[in-house]
């Protein structure tokens, strides 16, 4: 992902792939934590301030004639519906980089590389076994 160029009414403007990158990951931390920004192996990445090269291989946005196509590596919290979260976070995804670049997202497509869950403790698992 390369800097991108966007033609706008006033003159072009050339916004930073780790600009467009953070607005993403910013989407996706705004809905409660449920998802996290991983790379397609699963591994949680930390991006500081976007200084990590690894950054395109978790978050991938092309720009084509027609608009944005969005591709976001992530790992989910095991809680709730999973369709709905993954509903609620492309959608919000999608308005995000309308509302700060004004260019049409054709496609936002989240892929799930892992599920995060509650480690039951040896004695709590004891615990629910005698209760039976």
């Amino acid at each position: 992902m390369a800097n991108l160029k966007i033609d706008t009414d006033k003159g072009a403007v050339t916004i930073s792939a780790d600009v467009l990158a953070q607005i993403v990951k910013d989407s996706i931390e705004s809905l409660g934590g449920e998802m996290i920004v991983s790379n397609s192996k699963g591994k949680l990445l930390d991006f500081g301030m976007f200084k990590n090269t690894r950054m395109h291989r978790s978050i991938d946005i092309k720009k084509t004639p027609l608009g944005f196509d969005v591709r976001v590596y992530v790992v989910l919290a095991y809680s709730g519906s999973i369709s709905m979260n993954l509903f609620r976070v492309s959608k919000k995804i999608e308005e995000d980089l309308i509302k700060y670049t004004s260019v049409h997202v054709m496609s936002v497509n989240i892929v799930v590389v892992g599920i995060r869950s509650k480690i039951i403790v040896k004695n709590h698992y004891d615990k629910l076994m005698s209760a039976k």
